[in-house]
């Protein structure tokens, strides 16, 4: 049941919480405890318990709430709103924001909002300037770098498993539960974790 010893570690977060939450969620696909996929991975069971319970927290890259400021309804209609001009000025959301939704945020809670909505922030620098943020441009580089993001980690999962004994089998099942597509969003198949064994078995070794 368990796993094999000589599994690949990097000392970065991908290798260090998400591979071993592969694992320990695998196993107990096998039909392993809660304890013995923990104590297989160095993880509490309870960790092991609600990696099982959120499978799809696999792949997903980023973590970002919402900001609780706005229910689900408000935020829905700022979305909605945003999409109505190529750009918008911060002082302009914040504005919005007073006026439509009687709400005062800081600069770093809009952020996070925008963040939440798919938007990429992170090379904003001149946020209360007259300077206009390209928004689509923004959502549009985000969804790819999220979509980047998540084919990494279903590559390194893929690679991961293999080395750590699971079969091709289990590595499709344990990816089409968490939400993995194959190529062009079509549903995942064996070949596909195949051509991706083989693409990584390729690489020159570092």
């Amino acid at each position: 049941m368990t796993a094999s010893a000589d599994r690949p570690r990097k000392p970065d977060h991908l290798h260090a919480r998400i591979l071993p939450r592969a694992v320990a969620v695998a196993l107990v696909r096998r039909g392993a405890s809660y304890a013995d996929a923990a104590r297989e991975v160095a993880f509490t069971r309870e960790a092991v318990r609600e990696w099982s319970d959120d499978r799809p927290g696999l792949l997903r890259p980023q973590r970002i709430g919402k900001a609780r400021a706005l229910h689900d309804d408000q935020i829905q209609e700022l979305d909605d709103l945003l999409e109505t001009a190529d750009t918008w000025r911060m002082n302009a959301i914040e504005a919005v924001l007073a006026k439509r939704f009687d709400v005062t945020l800081s600069l770093h809670a809009i952020m996070a909002l925008l963040r939440s909505l798919g938007y990429e922030t992170e090379h904003w620098l001149w946020f209360r300037t007259p300077k206009r943020v390209p928004f689509r441009d923004q959502r549009e580089a985000a969804r790819q770098k999220s979509e980047a993001a998540t084919l990494e980690r279903v590559a390194a999962i893929t690679a991961h498993m293999h080395a750590s004994g699971f079969s091709v089998g289990e590595i499709v099942g344990l990816l089409e539960e968490c939400g993995a597509k194959g190529p062009r969003g079509r549903p995942l198949v064996r070949a596909d974790v195949t051509a991706t064994l083989a693409k990584r078995a390729s690489r020159p070794a570092r």
